[in-house]
């Protein structure tokens, strides 16, 4: 708006210099102009306050929790691959053959003299059985006389003998039976099986070659127990209850997910001056592949309020690290905004938002510049084309 001086002066003007009027009014637009385009156009975001946790931001990795690299238990020529790397297998499945001619054939005839041998210990025990009745009969006469006493000792000494020989066969017996059991076991062990549910990485047995005893075979690792292996600095030792104790966030890509099973392996890293924090993913993690890189926010305090702005507000130069509040000061014309320089300290990250410490000079429902906040001056006047109200989720 023009000022009243100016309007006195345009009313004194002679109609006659109308063309000067015209040309002094086009400059006085002119330069308003000027001034509105000199205000920086930013975008700001409400500040807002949560009740949470405080939380590192780590790094890991995705690892298997079971990873077994197979071999062979028996000597043998390789009569059949069923299982390539990047297949699922489950449980028990076979993956490599062996030739077990042989070894069935050792079986079916174990199997034989188990059962000849069967055969004889029934006789055996028959026939023992028969002498002992034959004994108890002999010995229950004996006080009236009708025996003599070399009949009952001769047949006492053949019971004995009897029982011996029947005991003998049924040891026998229990011989041939656990040779049985050995045969089969190396009969099975001339297949291959998947130790638990999940993916072939490798295989290194080809259709037809010879394996011994204890070659490797075949890789594998757990596709349905996957784990989160975080890095923790080894400055947060003494939090390890409160860590363990909450949840964490965990970020691999664009998935985010939460994990309440933790554990902590207790040893210091030298290389690294950090310990591991393990977490199990859960069963929509079951397509994520093991050496994968994450982020994880570790909470290790206890919860209270904290005031939060975006990551895009803090901004750091020659002043220290800054937020832009946007206020309104009064002025000749009203009112403009202006951006006030703050000084903060971050504490802690939650996703793209920044817990702050408390300073008294930033308040809930604050209003603090997220666009445009690289080239600004101190106190400058601000255009806010666009007025956010973001915050992180919850689950952070």
């Amino acid at each position: 708006m023009l000022s009243r001086q100016m309007k006195s002066y345009l009313r004194n003007m002679n109609t006659s210099n109308s063309s000067a009027v015209s040309w002094f009014i086009v400059s006085l637009l002119c330069g308003f102009t000027l001034q509105a385009n000199a205000n920086q156009i930013v975008k700001v975001n409400t500040v807002y306050q949560s009740e949470t946790s405080a939380s590192y931001k780590a790094v890991g990795h995705i690892k298997a929790k079971e990873f077994a690299r197979l071999a062979a238990a028996e000597s043998g020529l390789v009569t059949a691959v069923a299982a390539n790397p990047g297949d699922d297998v489950a449980r028990g499945e076979v993956l490599i053959s062996l030739d077990g001619a042989r070894l069935e054939a050792l079986v079916a005839k174990q199997k034989s003299e188990v059962v000849r041998q069967q055969h004889i210990v029934y006789q055996m025990e028959t026939i023992f059985s028969d002498i002992k009745s034959d004994f108890e009969a002999l010995r229950s006469t004996e006080v009236g006389g009708a025996v003599s006493q070399q009949m009952l000792r001769n047949t006492e000494a053949k019971m004995i003998s009897s029982k011996n020989e029947y005991e003998a066969a049924k040891a026998l017996l229990s011989s041939y039976q656990s040779e049985l059991s050995l045969l089969e076991i190396r009969f099975s062990d001339s297949v291959i099986r998947a130790p638990f549910d999940g993916r072939v990485t490798e295989r290194f047995a080809q259709l037809g070659e010879w394996l011994s005893v204890g070659e490797s075979a075949i890789a594998m690792y757990s596709s349905n127990y996957l784990e989160a292996w975080v890095e923790v600095p080894e400055r947060f030792a003494l939090n390890s209850d409160q860590i363990m104790s909450q949840p964490i966030t965990l970020r691999i890509g664009e998935l985010s997910l939460e994990s309440q099973q933790i554990r902590i392996v207790k040893s210091i890293d030298k290389s690294s001056g950090a310990f591991y924090l393990v977490a199990q993913l859960p069963t929509e993690a079951a397509d994520l592949f093991p050496g994968m890189n994450l982020t994880a926010w570790v909470n290790y305090g206890a919860r209270k309020s904290f005031l939060f702005v975006p990551q895009s507000a803090i901004v750091k130069n020659h002043l220290g690290t800054l937020v832009y509040k946007v206020e309104r000061m009064p002025s000749e014309e009203g009112s403009v905004r202006q951006a006030k320089p703050l000084a903060v300290e971050p504490l802690f990250q939650k996703g793209n938002f920044v817990a702050l410490a408390p300073d008294h000079q930033l308040q809930q429902g604050d209003q603090v510049v997220v666009e445009g906040n690289l080239r600004l001056l101190s106190n400058s006047p601000v255009t806010v084309i666009e007025t956010l109200t973001l915050k992180h989720a919850h689950k952070m």
